[in-house]
């Protein structure tokens, strides 16, 4: 559908010959739904219908069945999460040196590593507290109470299945880390670990940091360009033309500059994310491709669940 653009006071409706310029039309969702046909009659029943079905005990028991729902999903992908599964054992890489005897390592494997730019504990403050009581308080000041609800259920969900696809492809590929033999330390011939390694040091690919950033701020990003950006100022507007045909458009309920503003300083959560996923491979944890498949996968997940319940 074409959008039409034009002073901010205009019409909500109007006649156009056929194949002249349209105009932006900036119109209020109300005053669209009578140019429908519809009176105001009508209208203040749809709001009343609306208000009725927020109150209603029958929607709340649906919404808390939901909650509840969303929440076991949650538990059961940590359940499964916290299994002592081991990854897939890739033999250590080597190279056996024949008439010295020595045993040479891979260097991709032997870097060093001197601690985490963003541990565990702050990686849960930054990626998943942050971006979800920032929509919360969002909510609130937009004074949308069915947004709170749903907020709650994306973020169970989204986290849930980042967390389920993550780990489950970690324990498959059983991908080396940088610092595998820093965390390993082979035996002498180079056929186990010494120092337990196996574990964590096997699960490389993808970058979990990197997939839980963008998860959480892909669904921030996402929520405040929808209620606060240009889908937020968007509404359908008809179009009458001479000969009688009738055509929909996009319009504005009010000039979109201001709008489109905020969707692009949506963004900016991202920024983060994009800081987390790099500091893994600064610190020797993650190839550039394990953050590159973590990110891909947390966004990716984020805009599935959000669009569930946020379409």
């Amino acid at each position: 559908m074409s959008s039409s653009s034009g002073p901010e006071n205009g019409a909500s409706d109007h006649s156009v010959e056929r194949g002249s310029s349209h105009h932006s039309l900036f119109v209020d969702e109300d005053a669209a739904r009578l140019s429908t046909g519809e009176t105001s009659n009508e209208v203040l029943e749809l709001h009343r219908t609306s208000l009725e079905r927020s109150t209603d005990p029958t929607c709340a028991s649906s919404d808390m069945k939901e909650f509840l729902a969303c929440l076991s999903f949650l538990i059961v992908s940590l359940v499964i999460g916290g299994l002592p599964i081991n990854p897939r054992q890739r033999p250590i890489p080597y190279q056996l040196l024949e008439d010295m005897k020595i045993y040479v390592r891979n260097q991709v494997y032997n870097e060093r590593f001197e601690g985490e730019t963003i541990p565990d504990f702050l990686l849960l403050l930054l990626a998943i507290i942050l971006p979800f009581f920032s929509q919360i308080f969002v909510c609130v000041l937009l004074r949308r109470a069915g947004d709170r609800h749903r907020t709650v259920c994306v973020y169970l969900v989204a986290f849930a299945i980042t967390l389920l696809v993550i780990d489950f492809v970690k324990l498959y590929v059983g991908y080396l880390r940088p610092i595998f033999y820093v965390s390993c330390e082979p035996d002498d011939v180079y056929e186990t670990c010494t120092d337990g390694g196996g574990g964590d040091v096997r699960k490389s690919f993808p970058s979990g940091h990197a997939g839980t950033a963008f998860c959480g701020m892909t669904l921030i990003a996402l929520y405040l360009h929808t209620r606060v950006g240009v889908p937020s100022v968007q509404t359908m507007v008809r179009e009458m033309y001479s000969d009688g045909n009738v055509r929909w458009t996009v319009g504005y309920s009010k000039s979109p500059s201001m709008a489109r503003l905020v969707s692009i300083l949506s963004l900016t959560p991202l920024m983060l994310a994009l800081f987390i996923a790099a500091s893994r491979v600064v610190d020797n944890k993650h190839f550039p491709a394990d953050v590159v498949g973590g990110s891909v996968l947390g966004a990716s997940i984020a805009v599935f669940t959000h669009s569930l319940w946020f379409p």
